[in-house]
């Protein structure tokens, strides 16, 4: 498996669950509009708990903060 290196600078197996979740926030930062991530972070939310809805936040906001 291929490395990968997270926006934290961390270096992990491309198949780890942070890297997923680095994905995963990404993706959602790719839709093209609010409201479509609002609902996507609110599907999160239902499904896994307000944790994890939160930690996806956090990561998209710094993503969001590299650009």
């Amino acid at each position: 498996m291929r490395s990968v290196t997270l926006i934290d600078g961390t270096v992990v197996p491309s198949d780890s669950p942070e890297h997923r979740h680095e994905c995963e926030a990404r993706a959602i930062l790719a839709l093209p509009s609010l409201q479509q991530r609002r609902d996507w972070l609110a599907d999160i939310e239902a499904k896994r708990g307000q944790g994890a809805r939160e930690r996806l936040e956090r990561t998209m906001l710094a993503l969001r903060r590299l650009r």
